[in-house]
This record gives C-alpha cells, structure tokens and sequence, in this order.
C-alpha cells in the first residue's frame, strides 16, 4: 500500500515543483520582462484561438457544401416533341382568322360607300336633265300660275340645296400686309443724315523709346503678392519719341502712369506702363490712353536698380529670444516632474515642493510661445523693400503700337471753338 501511495504522489509533486520554480523564475524577473512576456503570451494565445477558429469554420463550409451537393441534384426537363410548333401554328391560325374578320368588315364598309356615291351621281345627273332647256317634258301644263311658281321655287331649292352639298367653300382672304410711313420720323432722318459727322482724329503709336524722368520716388515690395498690388509711380517725357525709321513724334511734357515692383535677386525694381496723357497747348485736344511697355534703367537694363532696406532683422531676434526662453521655460516644467513607468504606461507626478518651480516653467513657456509667434507676423509684415529716389532719368519703352486717339474736350475753363 505504501508503494502504491508513493507512485500516486510522485506525479503530484513534480507538478509542484515545476510550478514552483515557474513561480521563483517569473519573481526574480524585472517588471519590463514580465510586461514583454505576458504581451507575448496574450499574443500567442490570440493566434493560437484564430487558427482554430479558422480551421473549425473552414471544416464547417465544407460539411455544409457537401451537404448542398447532396441535397440539390440535377433534375432533367424533358417537354414532348411537336408542342412548340402546335402553339405556334395556332398563334398564326388565330391571328390569320382576325385578319379576315376585318378584311370582311372593310370590304363591307367601302360597298356601302360605293352604293352611296352612286346613289348621289344619280340624282344629280337627273337635277341636270329636269334643268335642261330642249328636253321634252312629260307633265301636264299647270292651270293655275301660282302652283308652277311654287313647283318651280320647290326644284330650285332642291337643286342649291344638291349644289351646296357637292361644292366646297371657296377661301376668303382676310387682312393684309401694307406699309405705314411716318413722315416726321423720316424728316428727322433725312436732317441726320444731312448733318455732317466730324470723324475722330488719332496718331498710331507704333513701338518706339522716349526719355523721361521719374517724379515720384517707391519703396517697391518684394513678397509673392507684390505684382497683385504693385506700387503707382508718375513719370514726364522729357524729348520726342523716337520711332522706327528715324521719325520722331512729340510728346514732350506728357505724363505717363506706371506700376512697379520689386525684385530681391536682382535688387531692381520693375515698372510698367499704364497709360500716356497728352493736352494740346490751346487745351482743346486730350489724348488719355492705355498703352503696354517697361522703363529701362541709366544702365540700359530693364527695370531701375535700388537700395534695399531690410527692418525685420531686430523682429527676428526677438522671436529667437522668445523661442528660446519657451525651451527654458519647458525644461524647468519638465525637471520640477518626476516621471514613472510600469506595465500600465508612464506617469508624471509633481512633488509638492517643486510645484512652485513647476508653475514657474509653464508661465514662462507659455507666453514666450505668444510672443514668438506675434514677433513671426510682425516679421512678415516687415519683408525688405527696394528703395528708389525721384527725379531719376529713366527710358520709357512703348511694347505694344496703340492707336492715340484724339479727344475733342476744353480743359483749364477755355471754350472749344468748334463747341456747338
């Protein structure tokens, strides 16, 4: 009996003793050990549960296919052989006996018609011989007058009642198309047209290069946007325009308008022409016209090279300043916590007699951030801009030929003397 007891308890205490050394293995771990090992052992036993699950559910369509296949068995459909051709051979006959039937009522329906017409010929046919002057008649002579007016308005009736049947209303035209005249409005045409229309005077302004004189000065601006919103500068020519051919056209003492912006890799501004305004000297001819060109620098290069002017460097170092002060002002928050991690994640806990030093830190990065950001703005409001002085002697280029045409308008209080 002994013996017997001892074999049962053998088994038993080896299942102790390697639960045992399982439990003094997991104990001496670290608890980053045991969080990686127990993530592996739930992700084991995951896979381990979706390979099952897979297997069972695959075996189960399986079964269910074969039991489908089993179930559903071809079944044959045989049909009799000349059905198809009896339907349709008494399709047709029922169709052919339709046909018929109202053949048969046409048929009817154009006889009856044929006998009517008939019926109409004749009786007109004798209206046309009672009418007739040498046929004999048959009818006895009338003894009183007034019985052969009533036969003879009695016929007469008949027959335009017959006539009016067979006869068809003839159309009749109503209204008609005519012309209606006005004898002022044509007047007043004619007195137009006598009138003699004065024709617009103009000079074709064909691509040519004049000297001017800049008379306004620009800070030209150099951002993306700056050619949407470029800058308006006023320019005067200051010797006839010299054209193509040698030929010069004098516009000495006219204005032109121009826009400009500025380039930061070539330090020069761009202008281009807007539009050229000329007034005779008696001030009765104006000339205001858009035209299309650039101006050329004293250095024969397109567009005027200038000085640029930058503010925003002092802006640019307050906002390093205060960039730097949120990175102090995050590091003191951060020292003044003390930090701590477990198998649950990281935790931050501030000690009671570092939460003054805490807040201290979280001020400070706080509106350092505020100021670094409103310095940044600041900073893009103040981009460089290209510095151009006036009175700069400059070459207007006309690019594109404009026709200038002549305005007849009385300018500075003098009256036109061709002024109706």
């Amino acid at each position: 009996m002994s013996d017997k007891n001892n074999a049962k308890k053998t088994p038993e205490n080896k299942k102790e003793k390697t639960t045992n050394l399982i439990k003094s293995i997991w104990d001496k771990l670290d608890p980053k050990t045991k969080h990686q090992l127990s993530i592996m052992l739930s992700a084991l036993i995951i896979i381990i549960l979706a390979i099952t699950g897979y297997y069972l559910s695959h075996n189960s369509n399986n079964e269910q296919q074969r039991q489908v296949e089993s179930i559903e068995k071809p079944v044959k459909i045989t049909l009799q052989p000349g059905i198809l051709e009896k339907n349709i051979n008494n399709n047709v006959n029922h169709k052919l006996t339709e046909f018929e039937k109202r053949l048969q009522k046409l048929q009817q329906q154009v006889a009856k018609r044929q006998q009517t017409n008939k019926q109409q010929t004749n009786k007109l046919s004798l209206n046309k011989q009672g009418n007739s002057p040498n046929k004999p008649t048959n009818t006895p002579p009338f003894k009183s007058p007034q019985l052969a007016r009533n036969f003879a308005g009695g016929l007469a009736s008949q027959n335009g009642n017959i006539n009016k049947r067979n006869m068809q209303p003839e159309p009749q035209i109503i209204g008609g198309i005519g012309i209606a005249e006005n004898q002022n409005a044509a007047k007043s045409s004619i007195d137009k047209s006598l009138k003699k229309k004065k024709p617009t005077e103009g000079v074709y302004l064909p691509p040519s290069f004049m000297e001017a004189s800049l008379l306004s000065g620009l800070d030209a601006p150099t951002m993306n946007g700056a050619k949407s919103n470029p800058v308006p500068v006023l320019l005067r020519v200051r010797a006839p325009a010299i054209l193509p051919n040698r030929v010069r056209a004098n516009l000495k003492g006219c204005f032109i308008i121009a826009e400009g912006f500025g380039n930061l890799a070539s330090e020069r501004v761009m202008l281009r022409l807007v539009s050229l305004s000329c007034i005779a000297k008696s001030g009765q001819a104006v000339i205001d016209q858009p035209v299309k060109g650039f101006v050329v620098g004293s250095d024969g290069k397109i567009g005027l090279r200038g000085r640029v002017v930058s503010k925003m460097g002092s802006v640019l170092a307050r906002a390093a300043l205060a960039g730097f002060l949120t990175g102090f002002g995050n590091a003191v928050q951060t020292s003044a916590a003390s930090t701590y991690t477990s198998t649950l994640g990281t935790s931050s806990t501030v000690k009671s007699s570092d939460v003054a030093r805490s807040a201290l830190g979280g001020g400070i990065s706080q509106a350092t951030k505020k100021l670094a950001d409103f310095y940044m703005k600041l900073a893009g409001q103040t981009l460089p801009v290209i510095e151009v002085g006036a009175t700069r002697r400059v070459t207007v280029v006309i690019s594109k030929g404009v026709m200038l045409n002549i305005k007849n308008v009385c300018v500075g209080g003098k009256k036109c003397k061709d002024q109706d």
